[in-house]
């Protein structure tokens, strides 16, 4: 969803309880090293664990609206509830929790749930953007 001119999603086209079709990813043992060398863990790990933060990526976010440049990240609680496995599939459903203004600046929280391919929750998250326009 899109300005049709601009290409980026308005404050006022988004509404409490809006979604956006599943983004589904693979935790794959090239983005699990990939992740672990960015953030200085060292590529190869044995456990078969996958990084918790590979589940809260704001990529769907990205991915399903069209952020207005400027907009901010300004806060996010998450909890992680699952153990995924390297090589398994996630999809993450997102849901427009509410919008409000206050002093003049406008906001958006949206939640994102990850859900493993048997349907597990693996981790649920906040995220709260000051939406410019």
């Amino acid at each position: 969803m899109g300005d049709v001119t601009t290409g980026v999603t308005k404050f006022d086209d988004l509404e409490v309880g809006q979604t956006w079709d599943d983004y589904t990813y693979d935790l794959t043992p090239e983005a699990v090293s990939a992740y672990r060398e960015s953030v200085r863990l060292g590529g190869e790990d044995d456990s078969g664990d996958v990084p918790p933060m590979l589940l809260d990526t704001l990529y769907p976010v990205k991915k399903s609206l069209q952020l207005p440049e400027g907009t901010l990240h300004a806060q996010e609680s998450v909890t992680f509830l699952g153990r995924p496995a390297v090589g398994e599939r996630v999809s993450v459903s997102l849901v427009v929790k509410e919008k409000f203004v206050k002093k003049e600046r406008k906001f958006v929280v949206i939640t994102q749930d990850c859900r493993a391919s048997d349907g597990r929750l693996l981790a649920t998250a906040e995220k709260t953007f000051v939406w410019a326009e």
